[in-house]
C-alpha cells in the first residue's frame, strides 16, 4: 500500500485546500559564512570546536546534529573576511575529524512558475451552479469526483477503501496550524498531527501562525471532511508528523532541514515529504545525502521539483533533495478546474414598474478578509463600453458625481494598472469599486 500512496503524497498536488505555492528551488547569491560539517565516526561537536580554536579559527556554533544516519554540526564564521573564507573552508575540510563540509547559507524561496497555467472560463452562472450543487457534492462524498483526485487517480484508491490508514507521514515544512478543524484541531498522541517538533524556534509543538505553507501541505495530504466543501486530503486516514524548519519569511536553513528530515526518520515515519528545494543540482548536497541514506533504509522520501520551470530545462530537473538517488521527485500539476470562493449578490435594472433582478457571483478583493461592505447601492459605470481597454486610466471628467454612495463598475484593461484606476476613482471619493474584465485573467 505504501508504494501506491507514494503516487498520492507528493507535496505539490494542486487543489487540496488552495492552489499550491510550494517552497520552490533555492538559490545562493553570495559567498557563504555559514557551514555544515559531517564528523567522522566517534567524533563530537565539542572536540571539533576545540580543534578550530587551536587553529585560530573563531566559529560561532549554530546547531549540533547527532542522529543514527548523520552526526555533525553547523557554525558561522562571521569574523572571517570574504577573502579568507576559501582558505578556512579548505583547512576545516582537511581535518581528519571531518568527513564533509558544505555551505549552510540561508536560501531565499522562489514561487513556482505561473507560465503555462491552464484556466477554464469562470462566469457568474457557472459559479452559481457550483454553489447550488455544493450540498449534493457533500452527499456524494463517498463517490470521489474532485478534479484533483481524479487527475491523480485518488478516486480509484478511495473506491477500494484505501485512505492511508496505518501510515505515518512526516512533513518537513513551515509548521502547521493544528488548531484548524480540518486538521484535527489538536497536536499530540491521538490527534491527526500526532508527532513532530519545531526546530526553527526550538519548541516542542510545530505551530505555524504566519507562513501557512505547511498547513496547506498537511491539508493536501490529510484534510478531514469536516469543512464546508466536504473536501478531503489525498490520504485522510494517515497519521501526520510535522517538523517546522522555517519561519514567517520565505527562506530555509539547510541545517534545520537536515534535522527535520533525520528526526522524521527516527520518529518512525513511513513516508517523509519536503516541499523545498535547496538550489544545488547535484546529489552531493547535504540535504540530498541525508534523504538518500533514509531511502536506503526503506523509507519513502518525496521532494518537490520544478518550481523554477521558467528558468529553463536545467533548473526544472530538480534541486536538492529531489536530485538525491532514490528520492521521489514530484512536480506540481495544474488543476483542470480553478476553484474559487465567490460571493453571490444580485443586481436590479429597469423602471419602478418593470424591473429585472439577476444573480451574479464575485470575488472579494485580496486585501479583504471578509466582505467589506453590504447593502443596496446605486451603480455607476465609468464607461458603457464593456470592451474598453483604458477605463478610468485617466482622471475622471469634472462632471463626475461624488461616488462615495455608489458601487463603481470599472473594466480592468491593458491601458493601466488597477492601482492607477483606483487612484482616479478615489479622487471622486469612490469607496466601493467592482472590477470586471475578460473571462480569463
Amino acid at each position: 500500500m505504501l508504494a501506491r500512496l507514494l503516487l498520492l503524497l507528493g507535496p505539490c498536488l494542486s487543489g487540496a485546500l488552495a492552489a499550491d505555492q510550494q517552497f520552490g528551488s533555492l538559490s545562493s547569491t553570495s559567498q557563504s559564512r555559514s557551514y555544515i560539517v559531517e564528523l567522522s565516526d566517534g567524533q563530537d561537536a565539542a572536540s571539533f570546536y576545540s580543534q578550530l580554536a587551536a587553529l585560530g579559527i573563531s566559529a560561532t556554533p549554530r546547531v549540533n546534529m547527532t542522529y543514527a544516519l548523520f552526526t555533525g554540526c553547523s557554525f558561522d564564521l562571521e569574523g572571517t573576511t570574504f577573502s579568507g573564507l576559501r582558505s578556512v573552508r579548505g583547512t576545516v575540510g582537511d581535518l581528519s575529524t571531518v568527513k564533509h563540509i558544505w555551505s549552510n547559507e540561508k536560501r531565499t524561496v522562489d514561487n513556482p512558475s505561473a507560465q503555462g497555467t491552464l484556466r477554464k472560463r469562470v462566469n457568474s452562472r457557472a459559479a452559481l451552479d457550483a454553489h447550488e450543487s455544493l450540498h449534493t457534492q457533500r452527499q456524494q462524498a463517498a463517490n470521489d469526483t474532485w478534479s484533483t483526485h481524479v487527475m491523480a487517480q485518488v478516486d480509484r484508491l478511495r473506491a477500494q477503501g484505501i485512505t492511508g490508514k496505518g501510515v505515518k507521514v512526516g512533513i518537513v515544512d513551515s509548521g502547521v496550524d493544528f488548531h484548524h478543524p480540518a486538521l484535527g484541531g489538536c497536536f499530540g498522541p491521538g490527534c491527526l498531527i500526532s508527532y513532530g517538533r519545531d526546530f526553527y524556534e526550538n519548541k516542542t509543538e510545530p505551530y505555524d501562525n504566519c507562513n501557512g505553507h505547511g498547513t496547506h501541505v498537511a491539508g493536501i495530504v490529510a484534510a478531514q471532511s469536516n469543512n464546508p466543501y466536504g473536501l478531503t486530503g489525498v490520504a485522510p486516514g494517515v497519521t501526520l508528523g510535522m517538523y517546522r524548519v522555517t519561519g514567517c519569511a520565505q527562506s530555509v536553513d539547510p541545517d534545520l532541514a537536515i534535522m527535520g528530515i533525520n528526526q522524521a526518520y527516527e520518529d518512525g515515519s513511513d513516508i517523509i515529504s519536503i516541499s523545498s528545494g535547496f538550489g544545488a543540482r547535484w546529489s552531493e548536497d547535504p540535504v540530498a545525502v541525508v534523504m538518500e541514506r533514509i531511502v536506503e533504509k526503506g523509507v519513502i522520501c518525496v521532494a518537490a521539483t520544478g518550481n523554477t520551470a521558467k528558468q529553463g530545462l536545467f533548473p526544472i530537473t530538480g534541486g536538492s533533495p529531489a536530485v538525491g538517488h532514490g528520492v521521489s521527485a514530484v512536480a506540481s500539476v495544474v488543476n483542470t478546474l480553478v476553484p474559487q470562493n465567490l460571493t453571490v449578490s444580485s443586481y436590479t435594472v429597469g423602471s419602478a414598474d418593470n424591473t429585472t433582478t439577476e444573480d451574479f457571483a464575485w470575488q472579494v478583493g485580496f486585501r479583504n478578509t471578509s466582505i467589506p461592505w453590504a447593502g443596496t447601492y446605486a451603480l455607476y459605470a465609468t464607461s458603457h463600453d464593456s470592451n474598453v481597454a483604458n477605463d478610468a486610466c485617466e482622471p475622471l471628467p469634472a462632471d463626475t458625481p461624488d461616488l462615495s454612495n455608489y458601487v463603481v463598475l470599472v473594466r480592468l484593461g491593458s491601458g493601466c494598472t488597477y492601482e492607477d484606476q483606483s487612484q482616479h476613482l478615489g479622487a471622486k471619493n469612490a469607496m466601493h469599486i467592482m472590477f470586471y474584465g475578460p473571462a480569463e485573467m
